[in-house]
């Protein structure tokens, strides 16, 4: 069975007991959080590490990180100085990463780029990874790359892969982001078959191949039936990360419930 991984964006610090305690009355065990959450403060290693002891005291553990991207964090950036302080800054994400436990950090290899610019971002890119995935032997962590959507770095399996292998680290895989490969009408199953060992953690979501919409699985248009076969294929039964919430009128007791019997089931959420 694939445990669920819920999105938790971060409360103050000091709301952090009773939320805890909500995951587990819930049915949660296991959480992706952001650095792009600004009520949580992800500079204060006291508290991170006591969010990640508040948290196992409530069987909850934080499975991946995803910090904050584009704009200063683009290590893919024209500028030389930019770039630097990109990469510094995502080793500082790498750090609160490991503070918190999360297993794996999944990281955007760009942000939004022109055209004409391609060649030279993905150079910048790859050279910055390089950088993080030493970082992430040093720190611990997983490095999980993100395919994009289109007009980003490795929208196109066989770049996201070339990124990947670029590094010649055993730290650094893949998170496969299920809307973003619909994005560009790309099968499961063969992204999966081309990933392969290299799979690390998965965002899972729907859309009808127009935008990113992030709906629940099973509202789109997305083959899961493929999806959940091209998983069977690799042997692949570790933990999936819903990247959707809740509709209005569920309850999110509910919501956990219905995601867990889904994934039990491999089917979609809806």
């Amino acid at each position: 069975m694939h445990e669920p991984v819920f999105l938790l964006p971060l409360p103050p610090f000091w709301h952090m007991p009773i939320v805890a305690l909500g995951l587990k009355a819930a049915g949660v065990k296991l959480i992706e959080v952001g650095g792009w959450d600004v009520a949580f403060d992800y500079t204060r290693q006291d508290h991170l590490h006591r969010l990640r002891d508040l948290l196992a005291e409530q069987d909850v553990s934080v499975y991946s990180y995803h910090p904050l991207f584009g704009g200063r964090y683009d290590f893919s950036h024209i500028d030389k100085a930019q770039r630097a302080e990109a990469v510094r800054l995502n080793v500082e994400q790498l750090r609160a990463a490991e503070s918190l436990g999360a297993k794996y950090v999944v990281i955007h290899p760009s942000d939004h780029i022109d055209e004409g610019e391609h060649a030279l971002r993905l150079s910048n890119s790859a050279r910055g990874l390089r950088e993080l995935a030493i970082a992430a032997e040093d720190i611990g962590v997983g490095l999980a790359i993100e395919n994009l959507p289109p007009e980003y770095l490795a929208a196109d399996m066989d770049e996201l892969m070339l990124l990947v292998e670029g590094c010649e680290s055993k730290r650094v895989g893949v998170c496969f982001d299920t809307g973003h490969a619909n994005l560009l009408h790309l099968p499961m199953d063969k992204c999966l078959q081309k990933i392969g060992d290299r799979l690390f953690t998965i965002h899972w979501h729907d859309n009808d191949g127009s935008s990113d919409q992030h709906w629940l699985p099973g509202a789109g248009g997305i083959d899961w039936a493929g999806f959940f076969a091209g998983l069977g294929e690799l042997g692949w039964d570790r933990p999936i990360c819903l990247e959707s919430g809740p509709p209005g009128d569920w309850s999110y007791t509910d919501f956990v419930a219905h995601v867990r019997d889904a994934l039990a089931q491999q089917r979609p959420v809806l």
